[in-house]
């Protein structure tokens, strides 16, 4: 039988490399860059929890990172698309408060394939720029959502009124633009490595007894 058992996460530093250079498609992509954004926001939020958390990253899978502590998998909850019609800041909050779920993978069998990355704590900074891109952009998203529709009108009218329905709208949206922007330069500094393991047999394991 065969145990496999994290190896320390400073032996990793030498083969560190972007998420970007690791996941290219990740910036191109608004929706997951968002996913992505609330879930290590949510990850974060549970580092003070006295526990040592170490973030893992599929390459096939990076918009749902989840968190290894010790020998256990976690995961946060669903996260929001950008066209979700919910309240993003409160669900953001909620989640960040809330307990992470179990996910019943086995470690061993995640890391067999060496498709697994771990995310540098630091690369996030102190106070985390992709937490504060992030509640950012669900901030601008819910103004967005708040801002009334333009009026119908006719004729002359609606030249005169055009400039003013649409000013508000525009503002909003540009806030979504500019956040996300904000968000995906956090993700460009996040540096990962290989997910280090040790992997001992049962014979390897002196009796302690």
């Amino acid at each position: 039988m065969t145990q496999v058992v994290p190896a320390s996460s400073s032996s990793a530093h030498y083969g560190a490399s972007s998420l970007a250079d690791a996941c290219p498609a990740l910036l191109h992509n608004d929706e997951h860059l968002y996913r992505l954004g609330q879930s290590l926001t949510v990850l974060h939020a549970h580092k003070g929890s006295g526990a040592r958390l170490r973030i893992l990253i599929l390459k096939d899978d990076p918009v749902n990172p989840m968190v290894l502590n010790g020998d256990r998998l976690l995961r946060p909850s669903a996260t929001l698309g950008l066209k979700a019609e919910l309240r993003h800041q409160q669900h953001l909050q909620a989640r960040c408060a809330a307990p992470l779920g179990a996910d019943p993978t086995p470690v061993d069998l995640l890391v067999r394939d060496n498709q697994v990355l771990e995310l540098q704590l630091e690369s996030l900074g102190e106070p985390p720029r992709i937490g504060s891109a992030t509640m950012a952009l669900a901030a601008a998203i819910d103004s967005a959502a708040r801002a009334p529709a333009p009026r119908a009108t006719s004729g002359l009218g609606r030249l005169f009124r055009r400039s003013q329905d649409d000013a508000p709208l525009h503002t909003d949206q540009s806030a979504v633009a500019r956040t996300l922007q904000e968000l995906r330069a956090a993700v460009q500094e996040l540096r990962v490595t290989p997910f280090a393991t040790l992997t001992l047999e049962w014979d390897d394991v002196p009796d302690m007894g």
